[in-house]
């Protein structure tokens, strides 16, 4: 199933599921259960097959091994993959003593909303609020309720908007929903884990399940999708009668807000002092108490919030987008976004109400944790650097007493534009595209440091970029669509979208083909470069145990121009006090350990008696080396 099925099928389910959730709610419940009875069948399917070989293997005994032992294999990957392990969230734990306010208000919201009972109170250092449901050992206990909260979301939040967020997520419980994703949630991970054992494995089943969970899960996925984003809305109700719509849709507008601050300006600040200083800073979330204090200005405010209430729901996303939320939850969205606009920064925030001095403790723990979690990272940042000032000051030296090629401009132009700031950097690019207009990289940093700009003119030089490589298109298109949605240019930004998925399913479909390739098929000859060939030549030369190379050009499906397949069929030495094809697998072993080249190749070592070689010997070229 493409993206853009996905996407249709969504579309078509979601009036469906809005108008009669509990109906769809069943029919989502029937569909999950064929997944699991898909495997209960091949379990029992496996399970006959093996009797009979056992019964067969009274009079045979080597069936037992030839047949019996790749059966029970089979059997037990399945029954192991219908076992899914949850692992529980986690964050700093909070006791009722640690925040006897905030577990007061949680025990009053979880009675208005009729939610079940919260086992443990985890804070960490998110912008966000979730419920986890985490099964108990066996089937009859039931499970553990688990509330994590992000405290930059209690500091960015009054205590009334917090309320309705912690609403919300309780409601999520008092419907079960948090039970009925953590099932989605199994049923998901149970086909990725039974995928994985079988690849893994190499198992010869592998190619039966792989066929059904192709389209099982896109389909599963699509069918769940609208009941989730209902969820999400019957949730928000229960926000709403506990603090009210005001509250409800402020907290709503005031996170994305919040959000693009700490996205924006707060995080890659903190991170740019590792250019300079070797050792993280002790504090990083102790001082986002008070920067996410500081009054917004108006402009960045009504940007921000205005390119959010314009943004369409997408089917990338189980929430609706904040429009519909806001129309549901009953808030004219012009009054909400002018009583954002006016009322700034709370007088007292959610951490401060509810978390009283404990919120000190929470931040040392969140910094300590973020020190250890940052630390290597942040050191090879700073070495990094100090390598490429190194670096900027040659190419600057070699600059004055010559002109640079163009590899050597591109890297001063990058390292300019890293170390020096985007004026001094785009300066440089726009130097190398007056000699080589069509320079995709060079494209690509003009295109992506004039769109930082809010310079529309750097869509035009992305373009230059997809159109020179083909690799460019992913990220371009990426950079494209988050400015666009930023201006709230959404329709525009669709068809960068559109365009990216596609690129994307193209590579998917070009790796699976190219995962495993298999003797058979189509061959033709290389196109190769001579100079290619010869030094592929000399690293095979090294090998031991070479007796003949044969290279050639599989045809592909998908991208065969762009990504061309090259395999390279290898015949070793006959030795007679060696079994016949016991050295094939040891002699790709070695062949990939000493073969460098810049193509994608696959190495084939079929038997000495194959007809491959009969063709091999007619294609122009394909022998590359006889020892």
């Amino acid at each position: 199933m493409t993206a853009e099925q996905w996407d249709r099928l969504v579309r078509r389910l979601e009036p469906e599921a809005r108008a009669e959730p509990a109906r769809y709610g069943r029919k989502v419940a029937l569909l999950a259960a064929a997944g699991y009875g898909f495997i209960l069948l091949m379990l029992a399917a496996l399970t006959a097959l093996a009797a009979v070989v056992v019964w067969l293997g009274l009079s045979a005994p080597v069936l037992l091994f030839k047949v019996g032992l790749p059966i029970a294999a089979l059997a037990w990957i399945l029954a192991r993959s219908l076992w899914v392990k949850l692992d529980a969230p986690t964050g700093v734990r909070l006791r009722k003593e640690d925040a006897p306010e905030l577990h007061r208000m949680l025990e009053e919201v979880n009675e208005q909303v009729q939610g079940p009972k919260i086992h443990e109170v985890l804070v960490d250092g998110e912008l966000n609020a979730s419920v986890v449901q985490i099964p108990r050992p066996g089937l009859v206990f039931g499970q553990r309720n688990y509330l994590v909260l992000g405290l930059p979301l209690m500091q960015a939040l009054s205590p009334e908007e917090f309320r309705a967020v912690v609403a919300h997520e309780l409601g999520h419980l008092s419907r079960a929903h948090g039970r009925f994703a953590a099932w989605i949630y199994r049923i998901r991970a149970t086909w990725a884990q039974l995928l994985a054992n079988l690849e893994e494995k190499g198992h010869w089943g592998a190619g039966l399940f792989r066929r059904f969970f192709r389209w099982y899960v896109p389909y599963f996925d699509a069918w769940s999708f609208p009941l989730m984003r209902q969820h999400e809305f019957e949730a928000d109700r229960a926000a709403v009668a506990v603090a009210g719509p005001h509250a409800a849709a402020s907290a709503l507008a005031t996170l994305p807000v919040a959000g693009d601050y700490l996205e924006r300006a707060y995080w890659p600040r903190l991170y740019e002092r590792a250019d300079s200083e070797e050792q993280p800073p002790r504090a990083a979330f102790a001082p986002l108490r008070s920067a996410l204090a500081e009054p917004r200005t108006e402009d960045e405010v009504r940007a921000c919030l205005t390119a959010e209430l314009e943004r369409p729901s997408e089917t990338s996303d189980t929430h609706p987008c904040l429009s519909e939320r806001v129309k549901a939850i009953g808030v004219d969205r012009d009054e909400l976004l002018a009583s954002v606009l006016s009322r700034g920064a709370p007088s007292t925030s959610a951490a401060e109400s509810f978390l009283g001095e404990t919120e000190g403790a929470i931040l040392e723990e969140l910094d300590r944790s973020w020190r250890e979690s940052v630390g290597e990272a942040w050191r090879q940042r700073y070495e990094e650097v100090q390598e490429q000032r190194r670096a900027l000051a040659d190419l600057d030296a070699l600059a004055a007493a010559r002109e640079l090629d163009l590899e050597e401009a591109r890297a001063r132009a990058s390292l300019t534009a890293e170390l020096r700031g985007a004026d001094e950097g785009l300066a440089l690019f726009r130097e190398l595209l007056e000699r080589a207009p069509d320079d995709a990289q060079a494209n690509f940093a003009v295109g992506t440091l004039l769109l930082d700009r809010d310079d529309d003119a750097g869509l035009a030089h992305l373009e230059r970029a997809m159109e020179a490589d083909p690799d460019a298109i992913l990220p371009a298109c990426e950079y494209a669509w988050g400015y666009l949605t930023r201006h709230g240019r959404h329709d525009e930004a669709a068809r960068y979208r559109e365009r990216g998925v596609g690129r994307a399913e193209a590579l998917e479909l070009a790796y699976e083909e190219r995962t495993e390739v298999r003797d058979g098929g189509p061959i033709a000859p290389h196109d190769l470069p001579g100079e290619a060939v010869a030094e592929l030549r000399s690293q095979l030369a090294q090998v031991d145990g070479l007796k003949r190379a044969y290279l050639v050009r599989r045809p592909a499906q998908h991208l065969d121009d762009e990504l061309p397949l090259y395999v390279l069929y290898l015949f070793p030495k006959r030795y007679p006090w060696r079994p016949l094809g016991g050295d094939r697998q040891e002699l790709v072993e070695r062949v990939d350990a000493v073969v460098d080249v810049p193509f994608q190749l696959w190495y084939l070592a079929p038997s000495a008696f194959s007809a491959k070689r009969l063709r091999l010997r007619r294609i122009a070229g394909a022998e590359i080396y006889t020892a």
